[in-house]
Order: C-alpha cells, then structure tokens, then sequence
C-alpha cells in the first residue's frame, strides 16, 4: 500500500518506560510507552515523514524550539504525578505558535478529570454509571450513595494507574478502605462508580469538529474464554502485567442514538482530533466510562484496530492523521531527513 509523504518537519515530544516485570498499580509511569512500543511508533512515522525530531522531554523542546518554526508538534509526552501533564506539550505548542496535533490544552485537562468527563458526556446525551467523588476523608459516608458493587479509581489518572482488580469492590466496607489508600497514595479525589456489567468496547473517533472520518467501535475480550470481561474490569493486570492474558479485538456497532451522542460529544469539545472513549455495551445500550484524546498508537492497540477495521494498514494510519496538517504541496518525497535527539 502506498502511503502518504508528509514533508512538513515533524516534532515528537515522547517519553518512555523500561520493560518493567513488577509493575503495579501503584506505578506512576504505567501510561508511558515502553521504548520498544515508542520505537515502533518512531519507525512507522518514518515511513510517512520526511523529516522527524524527538525530544524526551518539554524541558528539551523548549531549548531547542526556536529550530522548529513551521513544524508539526507530536504530544506524545506523558510525565508522571502532575494533573496537567497530558496537556503541558500542546500548551508549549500553542504559546508558541505551532501547530500540534490531537486535542487542545482544555480537551486534555477536561479528559483527564474522569468526574468531569463524566459530566460532559451526560450533557451530551450519553449514559455513565452512577458515581460520587471523594475528595477528603470527611467525605467517606458519601460511598453509600453508590449502590455496591463499585468500580474505586484516582480521578486524575490513565492507562489504570491505581487501578487493579482490587478496584472492584464488593461492598461499601471493601469501596472506604480502599479509598482512605488511594487519598493517601496519589494526594488526589477519587471516583467511586457503580460498576457496570457489559462487553468492554472503546470506540475511536478522528476527524475535525466539522467532519468525521473515522468512527470505529471496538470489543476486547479474551479469546480462550477463561476470562469474562462483561464481569470484571479492565486493571493494569489485564493491560500491562507480564502475566496478562491474550487479548482479542472485534468490530461491534452501537446504537444509533448513542453513536449520534458520542459524535456530538466529539464536535463539541473543540481541537480534539483524535480520541478513544472507553465504555460498556449492555443490553440498554453504550455506557461511558471514560475518554482519552492521547490514546496508545502501538500497534496492538484499538486505535490501530480501528483504522485496520477501515483497510488502513499502520503506517498508513500515521499517514492519514497527519496529512490534514502537511501545509506543503503533495507528490513524490524527496530522500528522507531525520533530525533525531538521541534517547540515553
């Protein structure tokens, strides 16, 4: 397949993880790329990018951004502790006047917050499962608002920091000692959310608020059947544990009320572009749980699930989200450039 030559210089500001065997949920950088995941993606951007600079810091584009005038910025920048990581990447970008792509400083920080997030998507016409935030100890007696069994999470956190199979609690006693921890452990409010019994479905939607291009639904399960995913949840240990079962992806479709919604909550964030809204099918239809606008772009991924569902091979992939940006005229490309920080 032929693919895209983007030849506006691309910036990608990436950090990474080391293959770690004894991860957790308490590990802070769980929604970082490992670096074999980031050389992946470095290696498919060069297939369809001219002319590729990486930075694994915000500290390092900053001292060098005056080279890139013109260029296309990558967030793919995930830090760790700060609730405003996610966004800091595209805030640099836009003081400085670069285009980057993916969603905006407010998308981020709006995605991030998983209460708020929840409250967007009510506005919108979708259903979520019944939750409380947490925000102090005084407000403990608040969990028994949310009938058990409850899903108990960080509000600020990705990629299941702090969440593991312990998150799912049978009762309000197992949902307070759980949250007095998580207070402790990451200085933060917690969600205490009714958990939803469903197939485990993301659905990745890219495009532009005034057209979208792409709108895939998606199902994880586990294909030897010796997990249900319909009666557990999605933890660390089924995503990134060395000892995590294989997984399986298929196309499945939504109702057509809750595509409309998902579609309008979409147009209506804004500079979003691309992202993953995470959630439950049941018999009543889609249920959110959460959105991520910096999906995981590794090939095994949903998102890549999703453009090969629509015949996009991976490189392609890169191809065709970026080529909205190349300002440059389109035609053959001329021998590749890479312009490359190395990563100690």
């Amino acid at each position: 397949m032929s693919h895209h030559a983007i030849r506006r210089p691309v910036v990608v500001v990436a950090d990474w993880r080391e293959d770690n065997p004894d991860l957790n949920e308490g590990t802070d950088d769980l929604d970082l790329y490992t670096r074999d995941e980031l050389d992946e993606i470095l290696e498919a951007l060069g297939v369809v990018c001219q002319n590729i600079s990486v930075y694994p810091s915000p500290r390092e584009f900053i001292a060098q951004i005056s080279h890139h005038q013109g260029a296309l910025v990558l967030p793919f920048w995930a830090g760790r502790i700060s609730r405003n990581r996610t966004a800091l990447v595209s805030a640099i970008a836009e003081a400085s006047g670069l285009d980057f792509f993916g969603a905006d400083t407010y998308a981020y920080i709006v995605a991030q917050d998983k209460a708020l997030a929840k409250h967007l998507a009510r506005e919108f016409g979708l259903r979520t499962p019944a939750s409380i935030l947490i925000r102090n100890l005084d407000q403990l007696d608040l969990i028994e608002l949310v009938a058990a069994p409850v899903v108990v999470k960080p509000n600020l956190q990705g990629s299941s920091i702090g969440i593991s199979q312990r998150s799912l609690c049978a009762d309000s006693a197992q949902a307070r000692a759980l949250v007095m921890e998580l207070l402790a452990r990451f200085a933060q409010p917690v969600l205490v959310e009714r958990f939803v019994e469903g197939r485990e479905v993301t659905v990745t939607i890219w495009g532009r608020p005034d057209a979208i291009d792409l709108f895939q639904t998606v199902e994880i399960y586990e294909p030897a059947g010796q997990i249900d995913f319909t009666k557990t949840i999605w933890s660390y240990e089924l995503k990134k544990s060395t000892h995590r079962p294989g997984k399986a992806q298929r196309a499945v479709s939504l109702d057509s009320s809750d595509e409309l919604a998902l579609r309008r909550l979409f147009t209506g964030m804004g500079k979003l572009e691309l992202v993953r809204v995470d959630g439950r099918l049941t018999p009543d239809g889609f249920q959110f749980i959460e959105m991520n606008p910096e999906p995981y772009l590794g090939r095994i991924g949903s998102v890549a699930k999703a453009f090969a569902l629509q015949g996009c091979d991976y490189q392609e992939m890169f191809g065709r989200l970026l080529l909205p940006f190349d300002v440059l005229p389109q035609g053959e490309a001329p021998v590749r450039q890479k312009r490359v920080v190395e990563r100690q």
